[in-house]
């Protein structure tokens, strides 16, 4: 009987093979069909084969036979096909190109590593660009370079093994830990606690911590300069101050430069203005932040006026602030939120170099007015009263008895003008730093008199001031960072602008006149009437002669009495600082040289006016890069890792002599019994790359290769057709 396993038994031709071998076969034509056992008989154009016990198609699209014990059939008796012999010189050079790739790209990445740790303090450049650029690059590559080089390394350990011996599952382990991910899964399904387990997974764990490493090892960390500088701003002391307003003069209004209610107009009617000492809850309020660019936008606008002055917060008002502890610094976020200030100007400052790029901190000190103001209370001004004297009014008494002028005269300016509201001085209440003044505001029909008294205070802050300068990028910002009382003011804070320049009639009146801001035809109120009973609409709202008429509930009047008085308090409180700010700054609010406060007046600087403050000045120096020393570790201990993975595998592989044929499918065919075939075994010497190749069109199989009559199968790598598909439920072998 010939039997397939004599094929390998066959005396074969010897051929002498370089360290690439070529493979000669004097009795097999390898274009034809892998198995001798094929024959194509064509006679009369139909073709005729031999009988056997199974056909199948399982290579180049011919059909194959079943290679068992009686299909080794040939048609001449005795008659068999040598094999080739091939005379092996170990592995060919060229089979440790991978090897050496590894190396090549270990060395990269290590010169990437050395180029990074160079650029340690150094400034940006063409050349840091391009290995920084380098370096965003290598995460995504570094995964793909690091698994090739270790899985290289690994399998070259395992085919140095398989050569002088290896247990079964060292070999699985070895075979089965490519990746990370399949030596965890490798170590878990046949449970291998060893030292060997734990080498492999440190191994793979510098996979992705070398790519992590790569694109961490170097930063560009700005750096900053600083200076000192010399900031001036105006004396805050109001025994100064007073000499400088322009309601100091005998006759205020006939001497008031046209520059103040002109700047007092434009203010109150800014859409920022709007915002001050309102419910920004509101949905109005709410409609006109977003209008204006989100809180942040608006808080920025909101700490300085127009003109770039810096506003001063009002301390009492903020939310942080405590009446027990007023010289602690409160801090004001100024440029996230809107926050309440004292006056619609700001301070004026000077030396602030607002065309550079950076920023300038320093203090200043300043000062503004607080009201106290009780209930309101209402006096008729029409019925005589109880008084003694004839014919006068409850208001009239009241008013001639508090502060020896009656309503008429109250409500009549020097140009025998009648305006709604009076502010006088309570004569009461005479001494410096006692007094309190009278508000007052008239009906329409002018029979009755709502009123209020008020306690002025000086309040004295401190208020570090930050500037930041964009250069030609955008508009310098400024804002106030942090707030407190001072602990020592320059004057007593009872003393206020109504115990110095505001302290006769005629100047108060004045004041009250410019105050007022007058009203427009058809209007029954005047500007402050409006703003006092609500910033957010009073001045938005049309109220024209035209709408009076039309819409009557439009043009009313507006009663202040109504108001709650601490919402008045603030809001009398804001605009009065910003007509007595005003009143002295004049045109200097709107920039220029701050001594022409003193050329108007014909007067010199002899008050030590303007002050003056250090500044600290920080600006932008080039960036240069900063290496972290941790990450730079890691990345060379990974590529350390990397290299030595490399050189291991060259060496291993360069002592291996067998052709390598672990991990590849076609290894399977070579000792398989199912295969027994010259032409598809060809040499025990073939590698499993060049036997894949070669065979790459054999179909092949997981079979049941051994049912039989007892109805019992045996499961076995096969060509395709060989056999039946694996069942369920079926027994096996």
């Amino acid at each position: 009987m010939d039997d397939g396993s004599s094929l390998r038994s066959r005396p074969r031709p010897h051929v002498e093979a370089n360290a690439n071998p070529t493979f000669h076969d004097d009795g097999i034509d390898q274009h034809q069909a892998t198995s001798r056992l094929v024959e194509h008989q064509r006679e009369g154009g139909e073709a005729k084969t031999t009988s056997s016990a199974q056909e199948f198609t399982g290579y180049d699209d011919q059909d194959i036979r079943a290679l068992g014990r009686n299909s080794v059939h040939s048609e001449q008796e005795g008659e068999s096909e040598p094999s080739t012999t091939t005379f092996w010189r170990g592995l060919p050079s060229y089979a440790l190109t991978s090897e050496i790739l590894g190396i090549i790209i270990s060395v990269c990445f290590l010169a990437l590593g050395i180029c990074v740790a160079q650029l340690e303090g150094k400034p940006e450049s063409l050349w840091s660009r391009r290995v920084i650029q380098a370096t965003l690059i290598a995460p995504s590559i570094w995964p793909i370079l690091f698994s090739g080089v270790l899985a290289t390394a690994i399998r070259a350990l395992a085919d140095w093994q398989i050569e002088r011996g290896i247990s079964l599952l060292a070999l699985e382990q070895l075979l089965g830990s490519l990746t990370m991910a399949s030596s965890v899964i490798t170590m878990c399904r046949w449970s291998i606690i060893r030292m060997s387990s734990a080498a492999l997974i440190l191994l793979w764990a510098f996979n992705p911590l070398g790519s992590q490493a790569s694109l961490r090892i170097a930063y560009l960390q700005p750096r900053t300069g600083t200076s000192q500088g010399l900031v001036e701003f105006f004396n805050p002391n109001l025994t100064d101050v007073a000499m400088l307003s322009s309601f100091n003069m005998a006759t205020p209004t006939s001497h008031m430069p046209a520059v103040i209610p002109a700047l007092y107009t434009s203010t109150l009617h800014d859409l920022i203005s709007a915002l001050q000492y309102v419910d920004l809850t509101n949905e109005t309020a709410k409609k006109l932040v977003a209008d204006l660019g989100g809180e942040n936008s608006v808080g920025v606008q909101t700490a300085t006026d127009n003109w770039g002055n810096v506003r001063i917060p009002n301390l009492k008002y903020l939310s942080n602030y405590h009446p027990d502890d007023p010289h602690a610094w409160i801090d004001t976020p100024w440029d996230t939120q809107v926050l309440n200030y004292s006056s619609l100007v700001g301070d004026r400052i000077d030396g602030v170099d607002r065309a550079f790029t950076g920023n300038t901190t320093f203090t200043i000190l300043s000062s503004y007015q607080d009201f106290n103001c009780s209930p309101w209370f209402r006096l008729n001004s029409t019925v005589p009263g109880n008084g003694t004297i004839p014919n006068y009014s409850e208001a009239d008494w009241w008013l001639t008895n508090n502060t020896i002028r009656n309503l008429t005269q109250s409500l009549t300016d020097e140009f025998d003008n009648v305006r709604p509201i009076l502010i006088n001085i309570m004569w009461s209440k005479w001494g410096e730093g006692d007094k309190q003044i009278v508000f007052g505001q008239q009906n329409l029909r002018g029979n009755l008199l709502s009123m209020t008294k008020c306690s002025p205070r000086t309040t004295y802050v401190e208020a570090k001031v930050e500037c930041i300068s964009r250069g030609t990028l955008g508009k310098a910002i400024c804002g106030v960072n942090a707030v407190r009382e001072t602990p020592n003011p320059p004057l007593d804070p009872n003393v206020s602008m109504f115990d110095l320049a505001l302290y006769l009639p005629a100047r108060s009146d004045s004041f009250a006149l410019y105050l007022l801001d007058g009203k427009s035809f058809g209007q029954a109120s005047s500007v402050l009437e409006y703003y006092l009973s609500d910033p957010l609409t009073g001045l938005t709202t049309p109220k024209t002669g035209n709408t009076r008429w039309t819409d009557p509930s439009r043009g009313a009047p507006v009663d202040l009495s109504l108001l709650d008085i601490a919402i008045f308090e603030r809001r009398f409180s804001i605009l009065c600082n910003t007509l007595w700010k005003l009143s002295w700054l004049r045109q200097t609010t709107m920039g220029g040289s701050m001594s022409y406060v003193f050329e108007d007046l014909l007067v010199s600087d002899n008050l030590h006016m303007i002050w003056n403050t250090s500044s600290q000045v920080t600006f932008p120096l080039p960036s240069t890069y900063r290496i972290s020393k941790s990450w730079l570790a890691v990345y060379f201990i990974a590529v350390a890792a990397m290299f030595f993975a490399a050189i291991f595998a060259l060496v291993v592989r360069s002592f291996c002599c067998a052709p390598p044929i672990l991990g590849y499918v076609s290894s399977l065919i070579r000792d398989s019994t199912y295969f027994e075939d010259s032409g598809i075994y060809k040499s025990s010497t073939e590698n499993g790359p060049d036997k894949t190749r070669r065979l790459r069109g054999l179909k092949v199989m997981v079979a049941d290769v051994g049912s039989n009559t007892d109805g019992v199968g045996k499961i076995a790598f096969a060509p395709m057709g060989i056999g039946e598909r694996i069942k369920k439920n079926h027994s096996y072998m």
